[in-house]
C-alpha cells in the first residue's frame, strides 16, 4: 500500500510517542476516518491527496499534549560535521541515526530528544558506510571502544582522520 509520506511520517511518530510515553491514544483510534471526512471536500484525486503535506494537516488536529511531544521529534539530526541524518523511529533501537565514525567526531555528549528524556542509538559507521558498533553511550565509545576500532579502521582507511581525542575534534569545512 503506498502511503502519502507525511502521512507516514507522522503515524511513525505517534507509534513510537505511544511506546515512550504514558499519552491516551484513544482519540486515534477514529482519527483515519475523522482526517477522511475533512480532507474530502477539499480534495479532487487521489495523485492530490499524494502530494499534499498532511503531517501539518494531522498535527492540527492532534491533542495540545500529544502535539508539544510531535514537535520535539524531529526528522533529521544535524552531525558535527555539517551533515544531516534522518532519524530512524521505526526502529526496535528507535531513535536510532547512522553516521560515519568521522561525521560524528567532535559530538561529546549522546544526543537526547524530547528534553532530554530519550536517548538517541547511534550506529557508528565505517568510512565504507558498514555497522562497526551501536551505542546509545556515546561517552563511553570515545573513552574506551573507540580505540580498539581505530586500530582495526585506520589500518584500512589510512587517508582519513583518527584523532586521539574525537569528541574535542574540530571539523574544517572542506573547500570545494
Amino acid at each position: 500500500m503506498h502511503f502519502n509520506e507525511h502521512y507516514k511520517n507522522y503515524v511513525t511518530k505517534l507509534e513510537f510517542l505511544k511506546k515512550k510515553t504514558k499519552h491516551d491514544f484513544l482519540y486515534f483510534e477514529t482519527f483515519d476516518a475523522d482526517v477522511l471526512a475533512s480532507l474530502s471536500g477539499s480534495v479532487k484525486s487521489l495523485s492530490e491527496f499524494f502530494e499534499m503535506n498532511l503531517f501539518e494537516i494531522l498535527l492540527y488536529a492532534t491533542p495540545e499534549n500529544i502535539k508539544y511531544d510531535l514537535a520535539q521529534l524531529p526528522g533529521h539530526f544535524l552531525l558535527p560535521s555539517g551533515k544531516s541524518v534522518s532519524i530512524d523511529y521505526e526502529s526496535e533501537l528507535a531513535p536510532k541515526i547512522s553516521a560515519r565514525i568521522q561525521d560524528l567526531f567532535g559530538l561529546n555528549a549522546n544526543p537526547t530528544l524530547m528534553n532530554g528524556t530519550v536517548k538517541m542509538t547511534i550506529e557508528l559507521l565505517a568510512p565504507n558506510y558498514r555497522p562497526t558498533q551501536i551505542t546509545s553511550q556515546l561517552e563511553n565509545f570515545w573513552k574506551i571502544s573507540y580505540f580498539e576500532i581505530r586500530k582495526e579502521l585506520r589500518a584500512r582507511y589510512p587517508k582519513h582522520a583518527w584523532p586521539d581525542d574525537p569528541a574535542a575534534y574540530i571539523h574544517i569545512p572542506r573547500k570545494k
